[in-house]
């Protein structure tokens, strides 16, 4: 196992592995960009600009870079105390530190005590992670394939990790062959799902809480085969586990307008699952090898895709003379293309319209230009776009809440055309001119206004705005 005793970067910890284990694969390539993309999805959850800057000194920390400086020369590494102070000033200036009794406290952003977990849980997360890999070696494993769950720093209240233990077993039941010893030590294969069911992270790699001092101890295989881990010719298989696996936020304390500015900035790298935000790692992408982020790496695929769009639906009027599309089509050509796109990339949950004749047309065009993992159906006349893995709707349910008036959440607006309360928000283009118009609650309407305005602005490369029209409300 790689000893942290001293800050590394992640190639030397590789590095010092013994040259025959294959760790110069697409997982090191990967890994700084993942522990990008975690902060970044802690950075939209919480405050942008702030965690911004954390994501960008924690990453310093981990890669062991020099910090740059102003006048682009290299400064000193990034240190702990350093960040603790540089991110307390910030929260300071950002007005995200509160005024009440929780100033200090964990619930303050700006406090070091929630500073220092952030630090700590992030950088012991990435060295977790890079120890975890780095064991799942097949030659490792058979040399080293189980390990021990102890105490490596001292804690004033400690967990009853005894307790967890022996509860994750009693869950796993037969699917774990993990032990809890008569002398108390808790033993299991590497590979055993008991290390993800005991973490909070959902992750078999240390820490496994905030602030626990819980670690991991090797276990070779005369020993692992003494404690009844396995049998003389058993071997561990090596596992896969993407670094973000597993990441969630909670969703306590937002409201609508605030679960739609992560939806316009995540898109389809995050689900929604009842009081929780989790990181979709089932995606399959093309771009881990590059440093851009999540909303750079969402623009341009919407580019892209309004682009396909383009082409085809220009190839539509060429081979049908225009009368493939209806009459005044090209005045509403620019919304269509934002709203599929932004459905197709998960921004919004749905994007529907009547076309009546025209629809089936338009379907044929959107199937060419849309990513694979959109939908797209026409049910009389009715135009729907939407991502089933992460829309959990049938298009049974979605066409009827459109048919009754209710589909306005789903749309992307915050609430329903005939809502009590609603104000009419509009999108401007550079020149003024209004492409698009909806009814959002009131309290909403900025939120909703700014995500369908980066739809545009994200298809087009283009500036767009959003207003609530005067005398709009209802």
């Amino acid at each position: 196992m790689i000893a942290f005793t001293q800050p590394q970067p992640l190639q030397a910890a590789v590095d010092s592995v013994s040259a025959r284990t294959p760790l110069r694969s697409r997982h090191w390539e990967r890994m700084p960009v993942e522990l990008k993309r975690r902060a970044f999805f802690s950075a939209t959850v919480e405050h942008k600009l702030l965690l911004k800057r954390m994501k960008r000194d924690i990453l310093t920390r981990v890669k062991l870079e020099r910090r740059r400086l102003a006048d682009g020369k290299q400064g000193t590494y990034q240190r702990r105390s350093q960040f603790l102070e540089e991110m307390q000033e910030l929260a300071e200036r950002y007005g995200l530190r509160p005024t009440d009794g929780k100033r200090g406290t964990l619930q303050d952003i700006g406090s070091f005590r929630r500073l220092r977990l952030i630090w700590d849980t992030q950088v012991q997360m990435a060295q977790g992670y890079a120890e975890w890999q780095t064991a799942q070696d097949a030659d490792v494993l058979d040399a080293v394939p189980a390990q021990e769950l102890v105490r490596v720093s001292e804690r004033r209240v400690p967990r009853d990790w005894v307790g967890i233990w022996r509860d994750a077993m009693a869950e796993l039941g037969n699917d774990t062959s993990a032990k809890l010893t008569k002398s108390g030590r808790m033993v299991a294969l590497k590979n055993d799902p008991v290390w993800t069911r005991i973490s909070r992270f959902k992750q078999p790699w240390p820490p496994f809480d905030f602030n626990s001092g819980m670690g991991v101890r090797n276990i070779r295989r005369k020993e692992a085969e003494r404690l009844g881990l396995l049998g003389k010719d058993d071997r561990v298989e090596p596992m896969s586990v993407p670094f973000n696996d597993g990441l969630q936020a909670s969703t306590a304390g937002m409201d609508d307008g605030d679960l739609e500015d992560i939806r316009s900035a995540l898109g389809e790298n995050i689900l929604f699952d009842d009081k929780r935000i989790l990181w979709n790692d089932k995606l399959t992408r093309t771009d881990h090898g590059t440093e851009s982020n999540i909303s750079e790496d969402l623009a341009e695929q919407a580019r892209a895709i309004a682009e396909r769009t383009r082409v085809a639906l220009h190839r539509l009027r060429s081979e049908n003379d225009a009368a493939a599309l209806p009459p005044g089509f090209d005045s509403g050509e620019r919304e269509v293309i934002a709203s599929t796109t932004a459905a197709a990339l998960g921004r919004k949950q749905l994007y529907h319209d009547e076309w009546a004749g025209y629809a089936e047309k338009l379907a044929a065009v959107l199937r060419q230009s849309l990513p694979s993992k959109a939908e797209v159906r026409v049910i009389d006349g009715h135009l729907y776009v939407w991502r089933p893995d992460l829309t959990g709707l049938s298009i049974k349910e979605m066409h009827a809440m459109s048919l009754a008036g209710e589909n306005g959440k789903l749309l992307g607006y915050g609430g329903d055309m005939l809502e009590e309360g609603a104000v009419t928000v509009v999108i401007k283009d550079a020149s003024g001119e209004v492409v698009m118009g909806f009814f959002s609650p009131r309290v909403l309407a900025d939120s909703f206004g700014r995500a369908r305005a980066k739809d545009f602005m994200d298809t087009t490369g283009e500036p767009y705005i959003w207003e609530i029209a005067k005398g709009g409300g209802k």
